[in-house]
C-alpha cells in the first residue's frame, strides 16, 4: 500500500467516525434525548390535532419506523449523468470541484457548523479527532482529504415514484439499506440550519429519528404522518420538501447502488433513446444494479 493509498483508507475511516461520535454524543446527552422525543410528540399533537399524549407516543413511533424503512435516494440530472459518466463510485462537491465559490463557502460552514472537522477539542477519543481533524478540515491543510466529507440524499418517505428530491433531477439512485447507518439526518435541507445556533441539536443518525420527526415543518410532518399510519390521503409528488441524509461514507456503485430509475422522457431528446438506453442498462449490468425506466 502507497502512503497515497494509506491515507485514503484513513481518510474514509475518519468520514465514519463522524457519525460514530455523532451517535455517541447523542446517546450519552439523555437531557437533550428526553427534550427531542417530547419536541416531537408536541410536534405531533399540535399539527396532527391528536390530544392524546398516548395516541402521539405511538404514532411517533409509527412515524420513526417509517423513516427507517424509507428508501435512501440521490436524484440526478441525467444529461450530466450521460455527458460525465460516473466511475466506479459516487463523488462529493469537493472530490468533483466547483466553480461556484458562493455555494462551496456555504456548503464549508455548514459542514463545519454540524460536524466539526476543524475542533480536535469537542468530546470522543482524541486519536479519532485528530484524524478527523487531519483529513477532514479546511482551510490550508495539505492533509485534506475530500472523500472526508458527506455526500447528500434524501428519505423517500412520501415514496414519490421520481423521488422525494426532484429539483436535482428526474432520475435517481435508490442505495442499499445498509448505507442508512452511515449517514446523519435533518429533517429539511442542511442549508436551512445555515445560521441556526444550534444547528447541532437538529442533527440525528438512524437510531434517534425522533429529532427529526421534532424538527419538521407542519406540511412535511403532515406528509410523514399519513404516509406512517396508511392514509390513502399523503401525497407523493412534492418537490423540494424532504429529509435529508449526510451520507459519510464512500458510494459504490457495485456494493451500495440497489436501483437505478431513469425518467424515459428525460433520454429522448438526445435521438438516440434506444443506444443511451442500451448504455444505462450495460452500466447497470455491469454493476449488478436493477433499473427501471420511469414515466
Amino acid at each position: 500500500m502507497t502512503p497515497k493509498e494509506r491515507q485514503q483508507v484513513l481518510a474514509r475511516l475518519a468520514a465514519s467516525d463522524v457519525v460514530s461520535l455523532k451517535h455517541k454524543e447523542i446517546k450519552e446527552d439523555t437531557v437533550q434525548m428526553t427534550q427531542d422525543e417530547n419536541d416531537a410528540i408536541l410536534n405531533i399533537m399540535q399539527n396532527m390535532n391528536v390530544t392524546s399524549r398516548g395516541v402521539a407516543e405511538i404514532q411517533l413511533r409509527q412515524m420513526v419506523r417509517h423513516l427507517q424503512r424509507s428508501a435512501l435516494t440521490i436524484n440526478f440530472d441525467i444529461n450530466s449523468f450521460l455527458k460525465y459518466p460516473p466511475p466506479k463510485d459516487l463523488k462529493n462537491i469537493h472530490e468533483r470541484g466547483s466553480n461556484d465559490a458562493n455555494y462551496m463557502n456555504r456548503r464549508e460552514n455548514v459542514e463545519q457548523k454540524f460536524f466539526k472537522y476543524n475542533n480536535a477539542n469537542r468530546p470522543g477519543p482524541q486519536s479519532i479527532l485528530d484524524n478527523i481533524r487531519q483529513f477532514g478540515s479546511k482551510p490550508n491543510n495539505p492533509t485534506f482529504e475530500p472523500v472526508t466529507r458527506p455526500k447528500y440524499a434524501a428519505l423517500n418517505y412520501t415514496n414519490n415514484p421520481r423521488g422525494p428530491a426532484r429539483q436535482y433531477g428526474n432520475s435517481y439512485i435508490e442505495l442499499k439499506e445498509h448505507v442508512k447507518h452511515k449517514c446523519t439526518y435533518t429533517a429539511g435541507d442542511s442549508f436551512v440550519y445555515e445560521h441556526d445556533p444550534l444547528s447541532d441539536k437538529k442533527i440525528a443518525t438512524f437510531h434517534n429519528l425522533e429529532r427529526v420527526v421534532a424538527n419538521m415543518e407542519p406540511n412535511p410532518l403532515e406528509w410523514l404522518h399519513n404516509a406512517a399510519v396508511g392514509s390513502p390521503r399523503h401525497p407523493n409528488l412534492q418537490v423540494g420538501r424532504y429529509v435529508e441524509a449526510q451520507i459519510h461514507t464512500e458510494i459504490l456503485f457495485n456494493r451500495d447502488v440497489k436501483k437505478l430509475y431513469i425518467k424515459k422522457t428525460d433520454i429522448k431528446p438526445h435521438g438516440l433513446t434506444k443506444v443511451i438506453r442500451e448504455c444505462i442498462e450495460i452500466f447497470a449490468k455491469r454493476n449488478g444494479i436493477v433499473v427501471e425506466f420511469i414515466a
